[in-house]
C-alpha cells in the first residue's frame, strides 16, 4: 500500500482544524497549522506537501499571504492549493482565484466534496 498524500492544513479555528483534519486523514496524511507562521515553518522542518488547505481571514497573514510566500520560495505548492472561507467573498476576489486556477471553497461544503478537490489537485 502506498503513502497517503500530504496535505497541509491552514485554519486558525482550533476546533475546525482538529474536526476537518479528523476527517481528512482518512485520505492525507494531515499536518495541521493554525497561522501563516506554522505553515511556513512545516514548510521549511520535513518533506515536501502534495497539496495545501487554507483558509482567507485568519490573523498574523491570511491565506492570500500564505500562497504569496510559497510562491516566493519557488515551491509549487501554491498551484496546488485550494481556500476555503466563512466570508463572503466579492466578485474581483472570487475572479482572481478563477484566473489563478485556485479552487474557492465555502467552508459549508460537505467533506466528500472538499477530499475530491484536494485528490484532484494532487501532482
Amino acid at each position: 500500500m502506498s503513502a497517503k498524500p500530504r496535505l497541509l492544513l491552514v485554519d486558525d479555528n482550533d476546533r475546525l482544524r482538529r474536526a476537518v483534519g479528523r476527517l481528512l486523514a482518512r485520505h492525507f496524511e494531515v499536518a495541521p497549522a493554525a497561522s501563516k507562521a506554522e505553515a511556513l515553518a512545516l514548510l521549511d522542518g520535513g518533506p515536501a506537501f502534495d497539496v495545501l488547505l487554507t483558509d482567507l481571514e485568519m490573523p498574523g497573514g491570511n491565506g492570500d499571504d500564505l500562497l504569496a510566500a510559497v510562491a516566493s520560495r519557488g515551491d509549487s505548492l501554491h498551484q496546488r492549493a485550494v481556500v476555503w472561507t466563512g466570508s463572503e467573498l466579492d466578485a474581483v476576489r472570487r475572479a482572481s482565484y478563477a484566473e489563478r486556477g485556485i479552487p474557492l471553497l465555502s467552508k459549508g461544503l460537505p467533506t466528500a466534496e472538499i477530499v475530491q478537490l484536494l485528490l484532484a489537485r494532487l501532482p
